[in-house]
């Protein structure tokens, strides 16, 4: 009898939380630790993130990758936490679903229509675990507005805080 065929390479295990290796990720500027513009390391290059798409699901994947409380945490826009113009920004478009280990494991744009006054940070509050199966909390916790965003095309939804469905719309 013929031998099964061989198993398919194992996929590259995700990069280290902070807690335990080399940081990915951090938080700068902030008031505290659990808070501060977003600086990610991405292809080995430290950057900033821009704000486009940037919401509660970016902020609670961030919060869990550096192990700080994350089931209420807040995303902050417009350069809330000050602007890093000495990086560049390296991530743009960021459409987390909430349950990635990590930013850099997101769907994003490595090209950017920002500038750093769009650099986005975050809060993280809540607790550092879940009581529920789904990681996804409503989008009222999101500090940003695309529905006044650059290209004009009012793509935020009744409230005007969420416009990920309509990211394909976005100009370059």
């Amino acid at each position: 009898s013929p031998s099964p065929p061989p198993s398919p390479p194992r996929p590259p295990s995700p990069p280290s939380p902070s807690g335990s290796g080399t940081a990915t990720v951090r938080l700068v500027n902030g008031a505290s630790s659990s808070q501060g513009r977003v600086e990610v390391l991405v292809n080995g290059v430290w950057g900033t993130v821009c704000d486009d798409y940037f919401g509660a699901a970016e902020a609670r994947v961030i919060c869990r990758q550096l192990g700080l409380p994350w089931t209420s945490a807040v995303a902050k826009s417009r350069a809330y936490f000050g602007q890093n113009r000495a990086l560049p920004i390296v991530m743009d478009d960021v459409g987390c679903s909430g349950s990635e280990a990590t930013l850099q494991r997101c769907p994003f744009n490595a090209r950017h229509n920002c500038d750093h006054s769009e650099d986005a940070g975050v809060i993280c509050a809540g607790s550092a675990t879940s009581t529920t199966s789904d990681p996804k909390l409503p989008d009222e916790q999101n500090d940003y507005d695309c529905g006044k965003g650059k290209n004009g095309n009012g793509s935020g939804n009744a409230n005007g805080n969420s416009c990920k469905e309509d990211r394909g719309r976005k100009m370059m």
